[in-house]
């Protein structure tokens, strides 16, 4: 019955609100400090750190801003299996919140979901960890 499963379908909102808070957390901080990072490095890095540091120092930024991008992909693939648990709950009850019919976002003509909205953000922030490596090389 709908009572029943009113305290399963609670807990399962409660942790897609956890899953959106990490990711939002991740959102707001990763690319802040990556972009602090990398102009601090590219274009004060002499001055800082020497080239072989600035090297290192920004290898290291691109594969911290990988493996967070990963484990946020685990964070996003667990959110939409909970969303996936929360449909079939409402399916034997009165409420229709993720059930309802949700308009994805349409960017330059493609479909952006949370998905492929954060793999563009990681994918932009890795690439730009590459720049002050380009500028010390001069390449």
């Amino acid at each position: 019955t709908e009572e029943e499963l009113c305290p399963y379908y609670k807990l399962v909102c409660e942790n897609i609100q956890r899953t959106d808070d990490i990711s939002f957390k991740l959102l707001g901080l990763v690319p802040i400090m990556s972009g602090a990072g990398v102009f601090l490095l590219a274009f004060k890095g002499e001055g800082i750190v020497g080239p072989a540091a600035t090297i290192v120092l920004s290898l290291a930024g691109l594969f911290v801003t990988i493996g967070i991008g990963i484990w946020e992909k685990r964070n996003i693939e667990r959110c939409v299996n909970l969303i996936d648990l929360a449909k079939r709950l409402e399916g034997n009850m009165k409420v229709q919140q993720f059930n309802a019919a949700e308009q994805p976002a349409v960017f330059l003509g493609v479909t952006m979901r949370k998905r492929r909205g954060e793999i563009v953000i990681y994918a932009a922030l890795a690439l730009a960890w590459l720049v002050p490596v380009v500028r010390v090389l001069e390449l």
